[in-house]
């Protein structure tokens, strides 16, 4: 069997002698069940967006008599906990024990473009039902910039308005080139993502 043995200095060499660990497993024996549903395409910045929880408690990982299940969720990017909260499952009758909760999110430049949802249900049994789920999110700054002509389509040679909006604090620069020189050097040009990786690694 070929197996890596770690050094004290951290490398790794090489070898052919036998090497065995037992590893438990992890699981849960809940019967409840539960499931985020996923967020199809890309999330726009700063547009609030809605998880769908889909819970099922079964009886038997409830206390006699339990009145609530609380479900705790944590949204998670490279930085950290970007957001966190909890909300109250009332139990009524057996209908309440199926159902669809719904969890506000919005994303800003502090999420990265790949943040995730987990989700579980901490039921009276110790045991766990729990989900998981990834989003993909536009690149977004802290600062940002709109730019539109003030007239679709316009005459040559007649005067042009250009219309700027930013957030307060912006520095905005504008370039006008024609439009075969751009592309003529597309592949020099700044984009967001070339600015985004600046952003991350401290540039």
């Amino acid at each position: 069997m070929f197996y890596l043995q770690p050094l004290l200095d951290n490398k790794y060499e090489t070898g052919t002698q036998e090497f065995r660990r037992t590893i438990s497993p992890l699981y849960t024996e809940t019967k409840s069940f539960l499931h985020l549903e996923p967020i199809d395409g890309i999330i726009p910045c700063g547009v609030s967006q809605t998880v769908l929880v889909n819970y099922t408690l079964h009886p038997a990982d409830l206390e006699n008599g339990a009145t609530s299940v609380n479900f705790y969720y944590i949204v998670l990017c490279k930085s950290g906990i970007l957001l966190s909260g909890t909300q109250a499952i009332t139990l009524k009758d057996q209908s309440s024990l199926k159902g669809v909760l719904k969890v506000p999110v919005t994303f800003t430049y502090l999420s990265g473009t790949a943040p995730k949802m987990l989700g579980f249900l901490i039921l009276s049994n110790r045991t766990v039902a729990a989900d998981k789920i990834f989003f993909q999110v536009e690149i977004c700054f802290p600062n940002t910039a709109l730019l539109s002509f003030e007239r679709p389509v316009s005459t040559p040679k007649a005067d042009i308005g250009l219309l700027v909006t930013s957030t307060v604090g912006s520095i905005c620069a504008l370039r006008v080139v024609d439009k075969s020189v751009q592309i003529s050097f597309e592949d020099k040009e700044l984009t967001k993502e070339m600015v985004h990786l600046c952003q991350v690694y401290g540039l």
